[in-house]
């Protein structure tokens, strides 16, 4: 599909690492390779590899572990090798550029089949180092203020901190099988090892998908874990909320109330709600992929004669076998999404509930002030005679001139303010 394809592969990429700022602790480059060849009767492991040229020979099956694929200019260059040479797509790195918390790509090339996806998730951690019970553990990795103001408020049960990855397979009839996970969890990676140690890898060579139905088991123990962690935390505030509504001698519930943690927390749950839908919908789109593919390698059964079809048999079985464990991830995807569910109306149920008991202790403290003024307005009234005559007696009845001129006779006195007479008996 050559319109599909850029001219100029990973542009945005490029551009969108030429205007980035430079990373906080920039990590060297490096990555590591699992490798399984016919002339090699174990799995090979290197550790550490800087040059991407070294994927480049033909392998039977390949793993490669690569940091993830962020577009920072220290890392620019390394990582459009590690994508030539892997022959990935630019859709995919503009998947990262854009941050697509869902997607699902599969296209076939005269060459063979690519198919990538991305996995984006709140990262929630529990910290119990406070003293107040199970909180979330404080990450400012991805916080935009992180870099500008570092003394920047540090909010209640706050976390700025996601789980990035993203997988891409190429499978091709004359290089082989190739797996990139790029920022792949530790859970990823032990159940790829896993698979490994104990399994046969002409299952893989045979379906390559079942890498990816490997990468989506571990992803689910990764969300449902934080799903998990993220009841722990919200148990200790919920106990907190009942406890001040249950409390009769509190005077003061609204300083007291986690409205922020409670907020914080209904906000992680709407972001772990995304990451969940997204992953329901990389299954189903996994199944109608491996469906079209199903049917189209049982038309070539069909076609093939008796004596040349074991091969072609072994990959319906596993193509069958891989359905129907996606099936089963799918379920469990479900379950961790209904407990998801189930506690986003609990914290609901609580926000609802510190509201309203502050807002019940707010009218009551008004009635309260409603009271007193009344008793204050009953208290003027009984008094207002009495000190109404107080003021008419206190007040000054007569008025006169200090600066008249007074004259005295004998019998009368005279004065320019006034006339008073008096008279005597001799």
């Amino acid at each position: 599909m050559p319109w599909i394809e850029s001219p100029y592969p990973h542009q945005a990429f490029a551009r969108a690492a030429d205007e980035a700022l430079p990373a906080l602790r920039p990590q060297p480059f490096a990555f590591d390779v699992w490798e399984f060849r016919a002339d090699i009767p174990n799995v090979r492991s290197l550790h550490g590899l800087v040059d991407p040229n070294y994927c480049a020979t033909p392998c039977e099956l390949r793993i490669v572990f690569a940091p993830l694929d962020l577009a920072l200019p220290n890392s620019k260059l390394q990582f459009l090798d590690l994508f030539r040479v892997l022959g990935i797509p630019s859709s995919f790195s503009n998947e990262r550029v854009h941050s697509v918390s869902h997607s699902f790509g599969a296209i076939s090339d005269q060459e063979g089949t690519n198919t990538w996806f991305h996995f984006l998730c709140k990262n929630i951690s529990i910290s119990n180092d406070s003293g107040n019970g199970p909180e979330v553990a404080y990450h400012r990795g991805a916080d935009p203020l992180a870099r500008d103001s570092p003394s920047h408020i540090r909010l209640p049960q706050a976390d700025y901190s996601y789980l990035r990855s993203g997988f891409f397979l190429r499978t091709t009839a004359d290089a082989g099988t190739t797996l990139a996970c790029f920022g792949a969890s530790p859970q990823v990676r032990a159940r790829l090892q896993e698979f490994i140690a104990h399994s046969s890898r002409n299952d893989a060579i045979a379906e390559p998908y079942l890498l990816l139905d490997l990468i989506i088991d571990g992803l689910f123990q990764d969300v449902d874990k934080i799903v998990w962690n993220m009841r722990t935390v919200f148990g200790a505030l919920e106990h907190l909320t009942l406890a001040l509504a249950n409390s009769r001698r509190e005077r003061n519930i609204g300083r007291k109330m986690p409205f922020v943690a409670l907020h914080n927390v209904a906000k992680h749950i709407v972001h772990l709600g995304e990451a969940l839908d997204s992953c329901l919908f990389l299954i189903d789109s996994m199944i109608a992929e491996i469906d079209t593919k199903d049917s189209s390698n049982t038309a070539a059964f069909a076609r093939m004669e008796s004596g040349s079809t074991m091969t072609t048999l072994t990959s319906l079985t596993t193509t069958s076998q891989l359905r129907s464990s996606l099936l089963y991830r799918r379920s469990l995807f479900r379950s961790t999404n209904l407990r998801l569910t189930s506690l986003s109306k609990r914290v609901d149920n609580a926000i609802n509930l510190a509201f309203n008991i502050v807002t019940q202790q707010d009218s009551m403290r008004m009635i309260q002030d409603s009271s007193s003024m009344k008793i204050i307005a009953a208290i003027t009234l009984l008094f207002l005679p009495t000190t109404t005559v107080a003021t008419v007696i206190g007040s000054q009845l007569f008025l006169s001139s200090f600066h008249s001129r007074w004259s005295s006779g004998r019998l009368r006195w005279h004065g320019t303010g006034g006339h008073i007479a008096s008279s005597r008996s001799v």
